[in-house]
């Protein structure tokens, strides 16, 4: 019997790390050659990964919602009596010759430089001692529960466990996870640039003033037309640039991406998929049926959602500004619609506005760039008509 490590692949230049989404196997499973066994997601794209050789799932080293480093093991597969691959592939499949598993979830602890593997780290939880586990002396390079139990016999059964503040302490949603590690990918990818403008609302108020009592598109749907409109007018606002910025991907079709607020402050991205190919009537069924999807826990995002859209309006924000997230290259954020007096020849009138912020990627955009999109945003808002 034959056992070979599980790697991730290093799929693009300047990937240091990537998000394991799914096992799309399990240890027992039977895996065929160039069968996609389970799904990561890095700053470029989220990927199926294909086995490259077959055999059976021993076991999985992680979690999913794990980051880990490019090139760290994440499992075991048994190729039975074939010979394994010596050099390893273009997918991070190592031969026998391959090192020991490394533990690619554990953790230095502070004080000592042990590791705390995830084993460990559970069983100091439940004991209580995740917050001293630096205190606790380690026999090998690794915590282990052993050396847990010593500690403990050794305190008198747990009496320093205790610490001065109370707290309670709850695991992170996968989503929210997932969110934070995308933030934290476009911190390091993105050059951040922020422009403001207002757009006038009136031509939208009148359109859903006509349509309110029947149940019709909400003004921010009708809204998000206009954005696709002028997306399809300015490409860069339809492309991504790698992470060492030497190659750009325009994409022929917008898949707009919209923020949908979520129970527990928590956040999920509706994708309206070509977008610019459906008349008004087919975007507003398209869009609602992704939000009830993103609602139910379903995330859309792809390499392709260039741009995501916010309604912040909704919570009483005037303006605001946003992240950039990746995959997005530009994130907009409409605030709240508002009267604004506007000076008359017999004294004032009110004329409904609202203030657009938009956070966008300077690598893509310069900022006479982005304020040609906005300006085109706010003519085809100026020229709204319901179809």
């Amino acid at each position: 019997m034959a056992v070979v490590p599980i790697k991730i692949p290093q799929l693009g230049e300047g990937l240091q790390e990537a998000r394991l989404i799914e096992f799309l196997k399990q240890p027992g499973d039977r895996v065929e050659r160039d069968e996609c066994i389970y799904v990561m997601e890095t700053d470029k794209a989220i990927s199926e990964i294909e086995a490259t050789e077959a055999g059976t799932v021993v076991e999985w080293l992680i979690e999913p919602d794990t980051v880990v480093e490019i090139g760290a093991e994440i499992g075991k597969l048994d190729i039975g009596d074939a010979v394994p691959n010596q050099a390893g592939d273009s997918h991070g499949h190592a031969g026998a010759a391959a090192p020991a598993p490394v533990d690619v979830k554990a953790v230095a602890a502070p004080t000592t430089g042990a590791m705390v593997p995830p084993r460990t780290r559970q069983y100091l939880k439940e004991k209580g001692l995740l917050d001293v586990a630096a205190q606790i002396p380690a026999a090998g390079t690794k915590l282990m529960p052993a050396d847990v139990d010593r500690y403990l016999a050794s305190s008198g059964g747990g009496a320093t466990t205790k610490t001065d503040a109370a707290f309670d302490e709850t695991e992170v949603p996968s989503d929210q996870q997932t969110l934070i590690y995308r933030i934290a990918r476009g911190t390091q990818v993105v050059l951040p640039a922020v422009l403001e403008t207002e757009i006038d609302w009136a031509p939208i108020a009148a359109a859903r003033a006509e349509t309110k009592a029947s149940g019709g598109p909400t003004g921010f749907a009708m809204f998000l037309t206009c954005v696709v409109e002028a997306m399809m007018k300015h490409p860069m606002l339809r492309s991504s640039m790698s992470a060492d910025s030497k190659k750009l991907r325009t994409y022929h079709d917008v898949n707009l991406g919209v923020a949908v607020a979520l129970e527990g402050d928590q956040l999920k991205t509706a994708v309206v998929r070509e977008a610019n190919t459906k008349d008004q009537p087919e975007f507003f069924a398209a869009l609602k049926t992704q939000i009830e999807q993103a609602r139910s826990g379903v995330d859309q995002v792809d390499a392709s959602t260039t741009v995501t859209v916010s309604n912040i309006g909704i919570a009483g924000m005037r303006s605001g500004i946003p992240l950039v997230v990746t995959p997005a290259v530009a994130t907009l954020a409409l605030g709240e619609i508002r009267d604004k007096p506007v000076p008359t020849a017999d004294g004032f009138s009110f004329q409904k506005v609202a203030t657009l912020t938009m956070s966008f990627d300077h690598r893509l955009l310069n900022g006479v760039g982005a304020a040609n999109f906005l300006n085109e945003l706010r003519q085809a808002a100026a020229d709204f008509k319901l179809t």
